[in-house]
């Protein structure tokens, strides 16, 4: 099945889900192998990304928001680009709060969590450390003090703001690798 007819579109709107069954069916396997020959995920990864891809082509069709497209394509984009996301999101080391991120290391509780929360933190001003300039200057003011990107460029006295946002970026890169080397 390329495209979804008119009358299965129409029928969707109406609250008819049985066209969504049949395009579930038919591209169900296609895509999840797909997924996992591409992407390399798991095949429940894989099932879990289908699924919540047919939820977004209904919610597209109801919504009034679908281009008539082939299906498989529009299967794979929406569950691709929601792989990434995933991916992106498992990859940060810690969700912080960059003005609260100095301050966990001077807390004084003693549970499991926040000392789990002390290491990693401990581990990512170290990787600053490491870094050297202009790297450390840029990232202990804006991850560790927790002062915006237009105090920081004010600070440190950068051309534009557009260089400092590179800096970071390919700073934030050698953080990460410098934090999975430890």
């Amino acid at each position: 099945m390329k495209l979804i007819n008119e009358e299965d579109v129409e029928s969707i709107k109406n609250g008819d889900m049985s066209p969504l069954k049949v395009i579930f069916n038919s591209n169900y396997s296609y895509c999840v192998d797909s997924l996992i020959r591409l992407f390399g995920c798991s095949q429940s990864d894989a099932k879990d990304l289908v699924v919540d891809s047919i939820l977004v082509l209904k919610d597209k069709i109801t919504a009034h928001e679908y281009s008539n497209e082939n299906v498989r394509s529009f299967l794979l984009k929406v569950a691709s680009n929601k792989l990434k996301n995933q991916r992106k999101r498992n990859a940060r080391l810690v969700d912080y709060d960059p003005i609260l991120l100095g301050k966990y290391l001077s807390t004084q509780t003693e549970s499991d969590e926040s000392d789990g929360i002390k290491k990693q933190v401990q581990r990512i001003i170290q990787g600053i450390q490491s870094l050297g300039d202009p790297c450390t200057s840029v990232l202990q003011l804006n991850l560790v003090e927790g002062l915006s990107l237009e105090v920081v460029y004010q600070q440190l006295g950068y051309n534009s703001k557009g260089v400092l946002k590179t800096t970071k970026s390919r700073c934030m890169k050698k953080l990460l690798e410098a934090i999975k080397h430890q």
